[in-house]
C-alpha cells in the first residue's frame, strides 16, 4: 500500500460508517459481548479486553491483510459511531491524523486536534463523541508487555534525557491516567505514522521489526515534542529547563565537569547540584556515569574497539575503575557483556 492508497483508504466511508451516518444513534452489537465494571464516580461502564478487540479487527470486512502481531493492533476510529464510556486491560495511543476529536477522559472534556496523540493507561474511564467525515483518529492497542520488551526497554538505552523523559511521563501517568503529546508542528510524526500504517495494512517481508522501528521512530518524536514543549514553557517563566541541562550533558558527557556545566547556564555549582538532584534523583556523579556506561554498553555491541579504547572514549581514566563501575552495573564485566551480545 501506498501513501495515496492509504489516504483514501483512510478518507472513503466503510459500509459501517455509511450506516452509522444514516443512523446516529445506532450502538453496535460489539458491545452486548462486553462485561461491565463498575468504576468508583463513573458507575457501570463497559470493560475492553486486548483479545475481544483483537477479535473485533479480525472480523472487521472493512480492513484486510492486517499484520497479525500478537502484542500490537492498528484500527482507525469508525466515524459517526457512538462509543459507551469504557476501559480497557491494554495501553491506547490515539493519533489525531486529521480534524479534530472530542474526547470525555476522566470526567475532563478534552479537544484532540491534529497531531495531537494521547496514550491512556489501562483501567481510564473514557470515550470519543462521534467524529464527522473529516475526522481521522488512528487507535493503536497495545498490550502493556510491548513497552517492557521492546520500545521502552530500548530507548531506556539510548541515554539520560531519553531515561529521564520516560520518567517524567511514566511518573505523570501514574499508571492510571492518561499524557496529550501536542505535535501539531512534528511533519515528521504524521510521516512515520503513514509510513507505520502502510506497513500495517500491507504487511511485507520483516513486518514486526518494520513495525518496531517505527514505533521507536514515533516514541522519540514524541519525546522530542514533550522536551521542545517543556523548554518552551520554561523559558517562558525565564527558568532553566531540566532536559536542556540533560541534553547538554548527553553531549559532553566524556569531558564536562559540574562547574563548567554551571558556567553553561549560568549557575552556581551548589545550586546546580542541588537542582540536578531535585529533578531526577540522581546526583550529577550519578548522571555522568549513568551516561559513560550506557555508551560504553553500545560501544561494546556495536564496534570494535578495545576495551582500554572504549574505556578512553567515554572519559574513564582509569580502566580498573571503569570495569569495577560496570560490573557493579551491570553484572557482569565489559568482555562478558560483549560476547553475550555477538552470540545473540
Amino acid at each position: 500500500m501506498n501513501k495515496n492508497q492509504l489516504i483514501n483508504f483512510l478518507t472513503s466511508l466503510s459500509e459501517k460508517e455509511t450506516y452509522y451516518k444514516k443512523n446516529p444513534n445506532h450502538i453496535s452489537s460489539f458491545y452486548d459481548k462486553l462485561e461491565k465494571r463498575n468504576i468508583k464516580t463513573f458507575g457501570e461502564v463497559y470493560s475492553f479486553s486486548f483479545d475481544a478487540e483483537k477479535e473485533k479487527q479480525d472480523n472487521n470486512k472493512d480492513i484486510t491483510n492486517l499484520s497479525q502481531s500478537v502484542q500490537f493492533q492498528i484500527s482507525r476510529q469508525t466515524r459517526f459511531s457512538n462509543v459507551p464510556l469504557h476501559v480497557h486491560d491494554f495501553v491506547e495511543m490515539n493519533i489525531m491524523y486529521s480534524g479534530e476529536a472530542t474526547a470525555l477522559i476522566l470526567g475532563k472534556e478534552i479537544k484532540f486536534k491534529k497531531g495531537n496523540v494521547c496514550i491512556l493507561d489501562t483501567n481510564v474511564p473514557h470515550t470519543i463523541k462521534p467524529l464527522g467525515e473529516q475526522d481521522i483518529l488512528i487507535n493503536l492497542i497495545i498490550q502493556k508487555k510491548y513497552f517492557d520488551t521492546t520500545m521502552l526497554s530500548r530507548l531506556s538505552n539510548n541515554g539520560i534525557i531519553s531515561n529521564f523523559l520516560l520518567d517524567a511521563i511514566s511518573n505523570t501517568q501514574k499508571h492510571d491516567k492518561y499524557i496529550i503529546f501536542d505535535c501539531q508542528n512534528s511533519n515528521l510524526l504524521l510521516n512515520l505514522v503513514e509510513n507505520l500504517l502502510c506497513e500495517y495494512y500491507n504487511p511485507s517481508f520483516c513486518i514486526k521489526d518494520t513495525i518496531d522501528s517505527y514505533m521507536i521512530l514515533i516514541f522519540i518524536e514524541l519525546l522530542k515534542s514533550h522536551q521542545e514543549n517543556e523548554t518552551s514553557s520554561y523559558k517562558s517563566s525565564n527558568k532553566i529547563y531540566i532536559g536542556e541541562i540533560l541534553q547538554f550533558i548527553e553531549k559532553n558527557y566524556s569531558n564536562c565537569t559540574l562547574e563548567s556545566v554551571s558556567k553553561e547556564f549560568l549557575f552556581h555549582p551548589n545550586y546546580l547540584s542541588r537542582y540536578i538532584k531535585q529533578g531526577t534523583g540522581l546526583t550529577f556523579k550519578e548522571i555522568i556515569q549513568k551516561q559513560r556506561l550506557n555508551k560504553a554498553c553500545s560501544l561494546l555491541k556495536n564496534s570494535d574497539l578495545t576495551i582500554n579504547e572504549i574505556c578512553e572514549c567515554i572519559g574513564y581514566k582509569n580502566e580498573t575503575f571503569f570495569y569495577k563501575k560496570f560490573k557493579e552495573h551491570f553484572n557482569s564485566t565489559p568482555k562478558e557483556y560483549r560476547d553475550s551480545n555477538l552470540s545473540n
